[in-house]
């Protein structure tokens, strides 16, 4: 019967599409065309029937009708905010229909955004245990950085980045976002390792009962981590699978053999709250995490060139991974790598404006930490 239905509103939502002019895209946008075409065909799809197949397609089963409901109510406002952003004229970025959905901004803010904290202290955090910390070039050097760091770089390209991953229902994008830094920085040196490194090895075994100041699906530190591997080793995910919970025992040990394809690494150092300085960075030595403050507008990201005219928050909620940027155009943006799956933003990952003050946008010049040399792990 619940099969005959799904058929049935799929059907409806086929019928309505093919009035439109085929069937409504529902996210990853190239264009304000683009986006604002799909726009026009949400507003004549029913909605019945598009979250019917939206649900199909993304595996979604709920406990209970009264828990169905409220996630059909929280897509139906996710379909009307879409249509309302991606239809305004001069749009920088567009929204779209993610997998997360069906859940509101306070249900996403609670299950997968850290807790708040303040920027700074994270980035004085950081340069005190940083191995090396880069200041930002004089006024001199700064020019003659912009002629010789290329203007445009995207470590995807070179095939320096392993795939995007999904943290799921867990605050550990502190953990994924270093992993996935260790991981572009294994591949850049040559290192020989898994290629798929333990995020769930971060989170149960970073915390304050060991020293550090991270809390597993709470938020953390990815500097946490970077001093971990350093006095330990990173495992694989093979050996130490990710579960998105916290309050497991820590199963990697001094007494455990370390598993084939471990590494660890050699510290790490802070970038300067400087342009110039962040963009010869990734160039010349890798990935770098950078700590982000979530705004409503911005999980519900779909493609376009996020502004810093969305920022409105003050504290930092989030870990990301810049692995590029592209500095050609009239606003120079960031490659950013999220940990919230391949459906969100443009395969996974954002394009953020690049401001040339000394905060980011959305705080992102906080941190700024990039890792140094990786070595296998015997």
């Amino acid at each position: 019967m619940k099969l005959l239905l799904v058929l049935l509103l799929s059907a409806a939502l086929f019928a309505s599409a093919a009035r439109t002019g085929g069937r409504p895209q529902l996210r990853n946008f190239a264009s304000p065309a683009e986006a604002q075409a799909a726009a026009k065909q949400l507003q004549q799809t029913d909605r019945k029937a598009l979250f019917a197949e939206w649900r199909a397609a993304n595996g979604k089963a709920y406990a209970s009708p009264v828990r169905e409901a409220a996630a059909f109510a929280a897509f139906n406002a996710a379909v009307d905010d879409v249509i309302a952003h991606n239809s305004r004229p001069g749009a920088t970025f567009f929204k779209g229909l993610t997998d997360t959905a069906d859940l509101s901004w306070e249900e996403f803010e609670t299950t997968r955004l850290m807790r708040p904290a303040n920027g700074d202290a994270l980035t004085a955090q950081a340069a005190a245990g940083a191995t090396a910390v880069d200041a930002a070039p004089a006024p001199k050097h700064g020019r003659k950085l912009a002629q010789t760091v290329p203007a445009k770089w995207d470590w995807r390209a070179l095939g320096k980045v392993t795939p995007v991953k999904n943290q799921g229902s867990c605050g550990s994008c502190w953990a994924f976002a270093a992993v996935a830094a260790l991981e572009s920085k294994a591949l850049i040196t040559g290192t020989k390792f898994s290629k798929d490194l333990s995020e769930q090895q971060m989170v149960d075994c970073i915390n304050t009962a060991t020293g550090y100041s991270s809390y597993g699906c709470n938020g953390g530190a990815s500097t946490d981590v970077l001093r971990y591997v350093k006095a330990f080793r990173a495992t694989t995910e093979a050996d130490y699978a990710y579960t998105g919970k916290t309050g497991t025992k820590c199963l990697e040990t001094s007494a455990s053999p370390a598993a084939a394809g471990s590494i660890t690494v050699g510290g790490y150092k802070v970038l300067a709250k400087d342009r110039a300085t962040i963009q010869a960075a990734v160039a010349s030595g890798g990935p770098v995490i950078v700590y982000f403050s979530v705004q409503s507008s911005f999980y519900r990201y779909s493609g376009g060139i996020y502004p810093a005219s969305s920022c409105t928050g003050t504290a930092v909620n989030h870990a990301m991974l810049v692995v590029g940027y592209d500095f050609t155009g009239p606003t120079p943006y960031w490659i950013v790598r999220n940990s919230w799956g391949n459906l969100w933003g443009v395969g996974g990952y954002a394009y953020i404006q690049a401001t040339a003050d000394a905060v980011g946008t959305c705080k992102m010049y906080s941190g700024l930490i990039q890792p140094l040399a990786t070595t296998v792990k015997a």
